[in-house]
């Protein structure tokens, strides 16, 4: 069956798409395996979902940014329909022409993306991660864009190109900081973007030795030399951090959180929470619920950490 330009072809004359996709989407709008035809930025608005990309299936959830690259394999049938999910699809063309009125400055901030969100080199996407506190400025600009798109007046490419810069900047900025802050060790930084792209995989020692092209002793010898911590404490620190995040948001679950975190099961999830925090996860998101109700403001709390002390940045 076709599938109508206004979802999912580039929309009118920009040789760039931003489409909004939720469970009220038709059905005929899944896609199953299909090749990527465009670059594509997707922006995950609410809800956790899966999505097989290259042969891999990867787990996203609120917040999450990721970069696929033309050419790639994706099955986003579990994306579409998943109940309670919203994402964006930002799709760039790249190709400059009489045709696009942003034409090669679109290439241009296209190079951009790909340059500054770090890539898994397994399955070729880029991924990063939205704090709380900035997803309503995220999603603001995707629905302006979205309209904008739709506009036929000659200023639109200006707003249009204004707009996608706002992104690629905001873009390069997380890259370098929702994990964590700048440190005296580029080598935690190097492992901390690594373990951002995989946070909702199975990763160990050996996995990010061969990302970083160490041998796991030297690795594990140069780590504890820099920071006294062993890369598997990182590695746990860096995914309970991200969901103390995703635990702040009461409509998703504690299994949905474990699994977007890269555990196979709440009770391996609960555990290694405890083993760091000294709660369980529930325990956490009720204290952070009473927090914010004897308040009166919403709670939050910033993946961005004192690495030294561990406090938060709120």
């Amino acid at each position: 069956m076709a599938v109508p330009t206004a979802i999912l072809a580039p929309e009118l004359r920009s040789r760039v798409s931003a489409v909004h996709i939720d469970d009220a989407t038709p059905s005929w709008a899944t896609l199953g395996p299909h090749r990527v035809r465009y670059a594509t930025l997707a922006f995950f608005e609410r809800g956790t979902t899966a999505v097989v990309l290259n042969g891999i299936e990867r787990r996203f959830a609120p917040g999450d940014v990721v970069f696929v690259p033309p050419g790639s394999v994706a099955d986003s049938d579990r994306a579409f329909t998943r109940r309670g999910t919203a994402w964006w699809s930002v799709a760039f063309d790249g190709a400059s022409g009489a045709a696009s009125p942003v034409g090669s400055a679109t290439q241009r901030l296209l190079d951009r993306l790909a340059g500054v969100i770090p890539v898994e080199p397994e399955s070729g996407i880029g991924r990063i991660s939205v704090p709380r506190r900035d997803r309503n400025a995220w999603i603001d600009r995707l629905y302006r864009l979205r309209t904008e798109l739709r506009r036929t007046d000659g200023d639109s490419a200006d707003v249009v190109f204004a707009l996608l810069t706002m992104l690629a900047v905001d873009a390069g900025r997380l890259a370098g900081t929702s994990t964590v802050e700048r440190t005296g060790s580029p080598l935690l930084s190097q492992l901390a973007s690594f373990v951002t792209a995989n946070i909702d995989r199975s990763i160990g020692l050996r996995d990010v030795a061969n990302a970083l092209a160490f041998s796991p002793a030297y690795l594990t010898e140069l780590l504890r030399r820099d920071t006294g911590r062993s890369v598997c404490e990182w590695i746990l620190e860096f995914r309970v951090r991200r969901s103390e995040e995703l635990l702040l948001d009461g409509g998703i679950s504690i299994a949905d959180v474990a699994c977007a975190v890269g555990y196979d099961d709440a009770r391996s999830f609960r555990r290694a929470f405890v083993r760091t925090r000294g709660v369980s996860p529930q325990a956490w998101r009720t204290g952070r619920a009473a927090i914010a109700s004897s308040s009166g403001n919403s709670a939050s709390v910033s993946i961005v950490r004192d690495l030294d002390g561990f406090r938060t940045s709120a």
